[in-house]
């Protein structure tokens, strides 16, 4: 059995501060997870070139930010994608990009953006074709995996997210043996998001996984690879995860002080703070740990909810995750 990758717990510690902006309506997948809606009809830029510069200025000054995400849609179609990157990283900032990596099945375009690129957010949705079909609507099946293996052979910086929906799960152990074989100096973590009901996935709610059966089938694949690489849960209420609360992604990125800042695109405000959000249902609000918990889904069950978690437990096992060995002291 391999070592926990060298870089993987780097994943867990970025800068301190990390904005991630949406800077684009349009995508080339019409995935049924998405929580951004339709995408007929879209435009390319949600955001003119010269507000993005605005926005990315005042974080710098205001929010003290080190390191920028790019999000969207899918950013890489702007036609101004590279001017973006080239402002970014003039500022001494690092940048990362959100993708669905068919862009960069075109080898000459990656190691373009690769000259600026910090690190990749990658959607995995399959990795064979019926599939991949099924969950984006899209015929770019090809053209992602020649994408995923440039961005593998590059080694570019990596984190992989899975949304959870019926016809993921199933596949999982798949992805990440395959994922384990082609990027193992690559990827810094897998990320598993379960989906909230909003846009696309409205419409799809029966496709979608809720987060009780997205951990049941979860917990054996987390005990059994995390040895080999860096996994995580985004989007599961921490009184789901009992004994497993150091895989919540949310958890552990406020147990180690990170911050992230969001921008939406619509309103062009500074949006969540992540530490400070807080929990919607009342029952949360009563817990120790509602400040290191997932804005629970609302799918889970007011009556699962349990407000006896035993707090100490819980941060000793946040704890020793930061610890592992390869993990910044």
């Amino acid at each position: 059995m391999k070592p926990l990758h060298q870089n993987a717990m780097s994943a867990l510690k970025p800068p301190r501060v990390l904005a991630a902006i949406n800077i684009c309506n349009y995508c080339n997948n019409r995935c049924i997870y998405c929580k951004e809606g339709r995408r007929e009809g879209a435009e390319y830029a949600s955001l003119s070139l010269p507000e993005i510069k605005r926005n990315i200025a005042r974080l710098v000054l205001e929010k003290k930010v080190e390191a920028v995400i790019l999000m969207g849609g899918e950013v890489s179609l702007r036609p101004d994608f590279m001017e973006i990157l080239r402002f970014i990283r003039s500022l001494g900032l690092e940048v990362g990009v959100g993708s669905n990596l068919v862009r960069f099945s075109d080898k000459k375009f990656l190691a373009s953006c690769l000259k600026h690129i910090s690190f990749l957010e990658v959607s995995v949705p399959a990795i064979t074709e019926k599939e991949y079909r099924v969950i984006t609507r899209s015929e770019n099946f090809n053209k992602f995996m020649r994408g995923l293996r440039n961005v593998a052979a590059a080694k570019v910086p990596v984190t992989v997210n899975i949304v959870l929906t019926r016809y993921t799960l199933p596949l999982v152990p798949g992805i990440l043996a395959f994922l384990d074989g082609v990027m193992p100096a690559g990827l810094r973590m897998v990320n598993f998001k379960i989906p909230t009901l909003r846009g696309n996935a409205q419409e799809h709610a029966d496709k979608m996984c809720g987060p009780v059966l997205a951990l049941r089938r979860l917990k054996p694949l987390l005990i059994e690879w995390s040895p080999r690489m860096l996994l995580m849960v985004t989007g599961a209420p921490l009184c789901l995860m009992r004994g497993f609360e150091q895989f919540s992604l949310e958890a552990f990125v406020r147990f180690a002080g990170h911050r992230e800042i969001c921008i939406n695109h619509r309103t062009l405000v500074f949006g969540m703070d992540l530490p400070a959000r807080e929990p919607f249902f009342a029952e949360c609000n009563a817990c120790r740990m509602k400040g290191f918990c997932a804005i629970p889904s609302e799918r889970a069950g007011r009556s699962m909810f349990d407000n006896k978690l035993d707090a100490g437990k819980i941060l000793g096992r946040l704890a020793g995750r930061l610890l592992l060995p390869g993990a910044p002291r």
